[in-house]
């Protein structure tokens, strides 16, 4: 049999208020998506704000002669006229008596309905906000909250009575959905089960000028190699071509200081069709320090989907200390509420999401002790909100020997707690583990002209 199709007319949400009287458990469910300003009569909004009022206050649901005791009150409050109060009642009661054959079809569309009359309730705030010449991030939060609406409201959670006997399939799927991003480092991924995943937020620590924009450009590199599309946001120091640099020197293989020489080699390099990468999406897109939000960065995924039609795997925000926190005064609060704000925005964009973190104050007390968060202080509790935390660690000794150490601080999912030894070259802008550590110094020249 065909489902049903409706749009939200007058007669469909007839149909939401009669279940909502009907259903004892029809609010309960969709509490965040039912507002009384949503339905276009005067009977379906007093009702369904006078069923809504109820519930918010007591947590239950009124039977048919409270709501028209309570419709009464209302009603004498409202100073309506005797046959407009009579008449209104007599609504109620015909919405009591009828039927509604496709309510499971009305529980399924409420969500998209909510959403859709928020969409449009946002529209009309944010116009006359504007028409009163008021501030326009008054605006984004509204429609911010909008869009967010009825989100995952229909999901009550796992039985786990029912489904631990299927726990290895649940796990299974569950792994599937999730889909781990290998990082090209055979130990990370590892640690984290095959990898990060869609959803969730890593952190990558480092000192100052200690490989942190290079590291998430090799983790941006191996998405693209698997295939997926990637969006990078450099905020402050690095500009679009600077990164663009630098991407090229990591494709390439060919050394930044020799890709910038006048008739240097990397015009040979794609006219010798030396060029073997397949066609990838990367966005780059710059931003001054402290000027952009997460929600900034959402509004530009946003922009992305509709006009290139993609949706990317993964979402590098370098570095998410330079994004601001509107109206916050404690820069401690506003550090762990970006970070919050940024594992909502992975969830909401179904992504993964690489960013780096400072440390100004660590200095280590031997010259091959890894960063820890335990060992940094309280400023770094608010990337403990992140899915996964590694930091970059190199000595003056192993940064002439193309080396250094990764560990792996934190892993939801996974194991923590390992150290990893790292090829780390610069001039490539390439970062690789070192599966055999090799013995003496590897210098810089010994390198391939081309790194996979």
């Amino acid at each position: 049999m065909e489902t049903p199709r409706y749009t939200f007319d007058i007669g469909f949400q007839a149909r939401i208020v009669t279940v909502m009287l009907r259903d004892p458990m029809f609010v309960p469910s969709f509490r965040d998506v039912l507002s009384p300003g949503y339905f276009e009569t005067t009977d379906l909004s007093v009702a369904a704000m006078l069923l809504l009022k109820y519930y918010d206050e007591r947590r239950s649901m009124p039977d048919q002669t409270t709501l028209l005791t309570e419709v009464r009150q209302y009603a004498q409050i409202a100073a309506y006229a005797p046959e407009q109060t009579e008449a209104l009642m007599q609504s109620i009661r015909a919405m009591y008596q009828s039927e509604v054959r496709d309510s499971e079809y009305v529980k399924e569309a409420v969500v998209k309905f909510g959403r859709r009359q928020a969409m449009k309730d946002g529209i009309y705030k944010c116009i006359d906000i504007l028409r009163n010449n008021g501030d326009e991030e008054d605006c984004r939060k509204i429609m911010t909250e909008a869009t967010l609406a009825g989100f995952d409201v229909t999901r009550i959670g796992t039985n786990v009575h029912q489904q631990l006997p299927a726990l290895a399939q649940i796990i299974r799927s569950e792994n599937q959905r999730r889909r781990p991003r290998t990082t090209a480092i055979p130990s990370l991924d590892h640690c984290a089960f095959g990898g990060p995943c869609r959803g969730e937020v890593w952190v990558v620590l480092g000192l100052s000028g200690g490989g942190k924009s290079v590291w998430m450009l090799n983790m941006a590199a191996a998405a693209i190699k698997q295939g997926f599309p990637v969006v990078y946001y450099t905020i402050g120091d690095l500009e679009e071509s600077d990164v663009l640099l630098r991407f090229g020197s990591r494709f390439t293989g060919i050394p930044t200081f020799e890709i910038v020489k006048p008739n240097g080699p990397l015009g040979a390099f794609f006219a010798d069709g030396a060029w073997g990468l397949n066609p990838f999406y990367l966005r780059v897109k710059y931003y001054p320090s402290g000027r952009p939000t997460v929600e900034t960065l959402r509004a530009h995924l946003a922009k992305l989907r509709a006009v290139d039609g993609v949706a990317p795997a993964l979402v590098v925000v370098d570095y998410a200390d330079e994004l601001a926190e509107m109206n916050n005064e404690n820069s401690y609060q506003a550090g762990k509420s970006v970070y919050s704000q940024l594992q909502q925005l992975a969830r909401d964009f179904d992504c993964l999401v690489w960013t780096g973190s400072q440390v100004q104050r660590w200095r280590p007390s031997k010259g091959d002790e890894e960063l820890r968060m335990d060992r940094i202080g309280e400023s770094i509790k608010k990337v403990q909100i992140a899915d996964g935390v590694v930091s970059i660690n190199q000595t003056r000794e192993e940064y002439d020997k193309c080396m250094g150490r990764l560990w792996v601080d934190k892993v939801r999912r996974g194991r923590k707690f390992k150290l990893i030894p790292m090829y780390v070259d610069y001039f490539r802008m390439y970062m690789t583990e070192y599966i055999v550590p090799p013995a003496g110094v590897l210098p810089v020249q010994a390198l391939p002209a081309s790194v996979s």
